[in-house]
């Protein structure tokens, strides 16, 4: 795996991680409901840190 591959997950690395179709990934892009992408022509990457902060702040309970 190269150190590019290592920093940024593909629309279908992001589905398998969530549990979902590459499809929604996608919707859930143009929603807003992940972090924006970078878009490389058609190709959308994540980058790893950003998603997995992204997910732990959306999974641990805030304390009012």
């Amino acid at each position: 795996m190269s150190a590019l591959q290592e920093l940024y997950l593909t629309r279908e690395e992001v589905a398998g991680l969530l549990r979902v179709d590459r499809q929604t990934v996608s919707r859930w892009a143009r929603e807003q409901r992940l972090p924006p992408p970078l878009r490389v022509g058609r190709q959308m990457l994540w980058r790893r840190e950003t998603l997995e902060q992204f997910l732990v702040e959306k999974v641990e309970p805030t304390h009012a």
